[in-house]
């Protein structure tokens, strides 16, 4: 994903609704930017752009701003330091647990209180996290599809929107699989480094795998088990852009 499809993720988390950074393509680290909201208004923003969190912008929000108008304002200041995603898609990601146990479902819907432009954006997904998949439902298609487990929500997210708005059309060509071995030897690491890091979420999880399915395991946080794991060219391209080949 290039920066012609770069999108904005709100991910709410309790009262806080936060922007993933996506700098990094569909790399989802830290959160760089929120705003604070009681009583369904913003109360206060904050933006932050560097690894020690450090505030460069924020205030208070106006009694009639809306939260529209403080993401608005929040993209403003991040574009200012490089990252301008204010024309494009927008995206919230929340919690749905009603009659759900656990709070295993997520919501994604774009977000339409950006004018006419989003009018045609009206969609709602919901992710339901499995013990061994993730199965995402499109309410305005009525379809489902089934996907290798990834128990965090917002990284599930950032990579399904960023398959969502690849400009890259793989459907003519043969599908090309990268096992352990043959993914260490393309990013020149040794084949422990990447079976170590993709178990810890620090490389795309593996699109299938030809074996057993691995399980996140809370108390490690990492995931056990699991094995033959597959990685496509597409996330082969993501790893080495992350790697900066």
């Amino acid at each position: 994903m290039n920066i012609e499809t770069r999108f904005a993720l709100w991910v709410v988390d309790g009262k806080f609704v936060r922007l993933a950074n996506i700098e990094g393509a569909n790399e989802y680290t830290d959160m760089f930017a929120n705003y604070e909201i009681e009583n369904g208004r913003p109360i206060n923003w904050t933006v932050c752009m560097d690894d020690e969190d450090e505030i460069i912008h924020g205030g208070k929000a106006k009694e009639s701003e809306k939260a529209a108008d403080i993401r608005e304002l929040i993209l403003e200041w991040v574009a200012r330091y490089g990252v301008d995603i204010r024309y494009k898609p927008q995206y919230i990601l929340s919690p749905f647990v009603a009659g759900v146990k656990e709070g295993k479902r997520w919501v994604l819907q774009s977000v339409t209180e950006f004018g006419e432009d989003f009018r045609s954006c009206e969609e709602t997904y919901i992710f339901t996290f499995e013990r061994e998949r993730t199965i995402v439902t499109d309410l305005n298609t009525q379809t489902f599809e089934s996907y290798g487990h990834d128990p965090r929500p917002a990284k599930f997210a950032m990579n399904f929107l960023a398959e969502k708005f690849s400009t890259v059309d793989h459907t003519e060509e043969q599908q090309v699989w990268y096992d352990t071995q043959r993914l260490a030897d393309r990013i020149g690491w040794d084949k422990r480094k990447v079976s170590t890091y993709w178990r810890r979420g620090s490389l795309p999880f593996p699109t299938t795998f030809a074996d057993e399915l691995p399980k996140w395991d809370e108390e490690k946080k990492m995931f056990v088990g699991g094995r033959s794991p597959r990685w496509t060219e597409k996330q082969v391209q993501i790893i080495m852009r992350r790697l900066d080949f």
